[in-house]
């Protein structure tokens, strides 16, 4: 039977060619074989026990795996449990005098840790000290600045009061010189006129006499009008060569001010800058010896480890511990019971 499908199917044309049998046929045999090969397997009590005895196989090697990693974990804490009982016993004082060696390199740790501890409460009292050194310089500092910034106030007041004034002259110099400019510019005019009044043929001796006389008698009234106006205008010069001066001495006070005010954030910034360089090196040292003490934690939980196995062996009598024993007795307990489980499966 097993020939014959072969050569049938060896025969058998891709679904969809002119030649060969129709694809509905090619499906009903294929189903067929099926229904055939489920036959055999369920008349064929050998093989449905190998098929059987695979798949329990592999079904008990992924428990196994399972049962496995469940056992690491359990002992995982039972070891901490371990830990923390000898950390426990440790702080009450429980000793075992046949483990000296553990229980002097736990003592030596421990002296080791609090000289650390101890040098680290100095580190912080000093950090606190330059805390308050940074902050009462700053004050300081602040203060001497306020202080100068106030001094510095009327001066600069002072200053802007004369530039305002300054401004009011130059204003009245300005005036005062287009008044003279108009003045010079009008007397120009009349004596040109004059000219043209003394070479004008059209007029009489006494008609041009009396004309230049007016002439002149207008020049000479303003030649008067652009004295006083170069006089007012030399007077408001003089207002504000007074008034530069006088600014000029105020802004040396304002300059001399900020220079004390340059000078006192110059101390303070290397005050300030030898503190943080100071407290810095403090914050190094700090740092050196948390790492000192976080090794010597790291050295003292194996011991502990080694010390609660030893007192969890002893089963040492004390009250602070029986709550360790009772949860390392159910580890214990749980422990025994994966292990059977994973030697049922083997």
């Amino acid at each position: 039977m097993r020939s014959f499908f072969e050569t049938l199917l060896s025969n058998q044309t891709p679904p969809g060619s002119k030649e060969g049998l129709p694809y509905w046929t090619f499906w009903l045999l294929v189903c067929i074989i099926l229904l055939l090969a489920i036959f055999i397997f369920l008349r064929d009590k050998n093989l449905r026990r190998r098929v059987d005895n695979f798949f329990s196989g592999i079904k008990k090697k992924f428990l196994k795996v399972r049962l496995q990693k469940i056992l690491k974990k359990t002992y995982e804490k039972k070891e901490e449990l371990q830990k923390e009982l000898g950390k426990s016993a440790w702080k009450s004082g429980v000793k075992l005098q046949e483990n000296e060696e553990i229980c002097n390199q736990i003592s030596t740790l421990e002296d080791e840790e609090k000289s650390i501890e101890k040098e680290l409460k100095n580190i912080s009292s000093e950090l606190s000290r330059l805390d308050d050194s940074l902050k009462e310089c700053k004050q300081k500092n602040e203060g001497l600045i306020n202080k100068e910034e106030e001094r510095k106030k009327p001066y600069e007041e002072k200053v802007l009061k004369i530039k305002e004034k300054e401004k009011e002259i130059e204003s009245k110099i300005s005036q005062k010189q287009k008044e003279t400019r108009e003045s010079e510019k009008e007397i120009n005019s009349l004596k040109k006129d004059i000219h043209r009044k003394e070479s004008d043929m059209t007029l009489s001796d006494e008609e041009r006499k009396s004309e230049i006389k007016g002439v002149e008698a207008r020049i000479k009234n303003l030649s008067k009008e652009k004295q006083e106006s170069e006089k007012k205008a030399q007077g408001y010069s003089g207002e504000k060569e007074k008034l530069e001066e006088e600014r000029k001495i105020h802004r040396e006070k304002i300059d001399e001010i900020e220079e004390k005010v340059k000078k006192i954030k110059e101390e303070y910034s290397k005050e300030s800058r030898e503190l943080k360089e100071e407290e810095k090196e403090w914050q190094k040292n700090r740092k050196k010896n948390q790492e000192k003490i976080e090794n010597i934690s790291k050295q003292k939980e194996p011991l502990f480890e080694k010390y609660g196995v030893l007192i969890d062996k002893e089963r040492v009598k004390n009250k602070e511990l029986f709550l360790f024993y009772s949860k390392i007795d159910r580890k214990n307990k749980r422990i025994a019971e994966i292990e059977k489980q994973i030697k049922d499966l083997d």
